[in-house]
């Protein structure tokens, strides 16, 4: 079994709908998995991203998020993110130039999105945890203050 340094992270962009996308975009803003099904449910969506690794933040392409999403990012104990308006059909096909279904397309622009506005702080974790990035920027999305991460990671321990 991989440690936690060693399992692949996501960003899950989430299309709910009759037929249901969901894309899980890596931690290093690629395009690793996608499935697209007809009534697939909340149990369905959060064993294929399990199946494939660790949800680090889950987003939709609408304001305010379909209660789907909250409900799969509350099962899985993993924070949300969504826009502060709803994304245009014109800013969701220049996201995604390439992806032709447009269920796959809204879920990967609601990822390229929550990934987007984490940017800044991903180029830091980059420079500075060369090894570990994704690990760290994994912590940063669910909360974890990096500081602290980095001082129990070089032997130190943590007061209150």
């Amino acid at each position: 079994m991989p440690s936690l340094h060693q399992k692949k992270f996501f960003i899950v962009g989430i299309d709910p709908g009759l037929n249901t996308a969901v894309v899980l975009l890596s931690l290093d803003k690629r395009l690793e998995h996608y499935k697209v099904e007809r009534n697939m449910g909340e149990k369905a969506v959060i064993s294929f991203i399990s199946s494939k690794g660790n949800a680090s933040l889950i987003s939709c392409d609408v304001f305010p998020p379909p209660k789907f999403v909250v409900k799969v990012s509350s099962l899985m104990n993993v924070p949300l993110f969504y826009p502060k308006k709803s994304l245009k059909k014109e800013q969701k096909e220049s996201i995604a130039k390439d992806l032709k279904n447009p269920h796959i397309r809204d879920a990967y622009a609601a990822a390229i999105k929550a990934y987007n506005s984490f940017e800044n702080v991903f180029r830091k974790i980059d420079k500075k945890y060369k090894d570990n990035a994704n690990f760290y920027k994994h912590s940063y999305l669910i909360g974890k203050r990096l500081h602290d991460l980095s001082r129990v990671r070089r032997g130190k321990k943590l007061s209150k």
